[in-house]
């Protein structure tokens, strides 16, 4: 007598190899540059620059102090660089006053000749630990400096232009070597063995990428763009992504920043200006602030406003990573947050104006007023004299 047909086929099933079974590993990544995007805010552009750039010089003298720092199997990087994006917001008087984006980069020696610096994958790990903590180490804004943000968690981008195996990057490849993948784009974690599928996943489908040479993958903040080699050399190496995906991300972030400080201060201020009451000379310097603020948040609006102008006008695949970039950090609402802001804040202005207005009618009123009393007080100084004796008469006739 035969097995049931659902019991082979149950057997054949539990024969196949599951999806980790299944998985395989890169164990080299050839990376031919790491860049660390942040932003910026301080009291001016100046002042603010003049702190990042002492940041990074203390970085150089510390990367070449640091022992035991992390190298790659093959290759070595230039000294890193920066680079400050073509891009600052100015509002002078509030919270923002000056803020700005800015890459550091660890370039490759050899990228011109499209080679990268070679590394095991679990050391490029242990690497990107190392070096953002040296970063953030010698990011730290002085004891004796006020007024200036720096990003605490700038992006981590990894630019890779080839692995161990090379891989086509199909979507059949992509699961295949789906937890090596997500280990590059997660560089800076310990561990990306406890990922669950519905996670690593996420992270592949952010894949921005159109073709099979590319990759763009993002995290919360770290992420890795790979590009084939032929491909490198094609399209004049990294400048494509790096002006499509890793500029556009570094002045979304720094966008964001911007209206999530000047949003929280605004909401604080907002509540104080309403609840103050308004006496004397007070009113003039409270509707300064108010417009003040309302040029601030119109300026806002109008950068975002021509950027989002100017990324739509690109190609359609630069269209469609800012577009992405936009709703992967929900921009349409902190804008929507900026228009109410900006409402409440002429609603209040039209207000205040109001009552300015009034008190200066009030004033001129008694202006007014007070010529037309004087002149009267002296026209009956004038006739007193002829009215006193008759006054007196009447008042002595009258039967009291």
């Amino acid at each position: 007598m035969s097995a049931p047909s659902w019991i082979e086929a149950f057997v054949r099933t539990a024969d196949l190899p599951n999806s980790a079974e299944m998985s395989e590993e890169l164990t080299h990544v050839e990376v031919g540059e790491v860049v660390l995007s942040g932003y910026v805010v301080g009291p001016n552009e100046k002042e603010t620059k003049r702190v990042v750039e002492g940041c990074w010089q203390r970085l150089v003298e510390m990367l070449k102090q640091t022992r035991g720092f992390m190298r790659p199997e093959r290759g070595s990087y230039e000294s890193p660089c920066l680079t400050w994006l073509d891009w600052h917001l100015q509002s002078p008087g509030t919270v923002l006053g000056w803020c700005g984006a800015f890459h550091i980069i660890l370039c490759a020696e050899t990228l011109e000749q499209g080679i990268g610096c070679l590394w095991k994958v679990d050391q490029y790990k242990a690497f990107a630990r190392q070096w953002t903590e040296l970063v953030q180490q010698a990011f730290r804004v002085p004891s004796d400096t006020r007024g200036v943000i720096l990003d605490e968690r700038p992006f981590f981008w990894t630019l890779a232009l080839d692995t161990t195996p090379s891989v086509e990057w199909t979507q059949e490849n992509m699961h295949k070597f789906q937890r090596s993948l997500v280990t590059l784009v997660r560089a800076r974690s310990r561990d990306a063995s406890w990922y669950t599928e519905k996670a690593m996943r996420e992270i592949l489908e952010s894949n921005l990428a159109l073709t099979t040479q590319e990759l763009q993958l993002m995290s919360t903040n770290t992420g890795l763009i790979y590009v084939a080699k032929q491909r490198f050399q094609e399209r004049e190496g990294f400048s494509y992504v790096r002006r499509a995906l890793v500029d556009a991300l570094a002045l979304v972030r720094a966008m964001r920043a911007c209206m999530m400080l000047f949003g929280s201060d605004l909401d604080s201020k907002l509540q104080q200006w309403m609840q103050r009451r308004v006496k004397g000379g007070m009113g003039r310097s409270l509707l300064h602030q108010l417009v003040r603020h309302a040029q601030s948040a119109s300026e806002i609006l109008r950068q975002f406003d021509e950027l989002n102008l100017k990324m739509t006008r690109q190609i359609g695949h630069e269209q469609i990573i800012f577009q992405a970039l936009l709703e992967r950090y929900r921009m349409g609402q902190l804008v929507q947050n900026l228009h109410q802001n900006l409402s409440e804040l002429h609603y209040m202005i039209g207000d205040l104006h109001g009552q300015i207005q009034t008190r200066q009618l009030r004033w001129l009123q008694l202006l007014v007023i007070f010529p037309a009393a004087y002149q009267a007080l002296k026209l009956f100084q004038e006739v007193w004299p002829t009215l006193q004796p008759w006054l007196d008469n009447l008042l002595q006739s009258w039967p009291w």
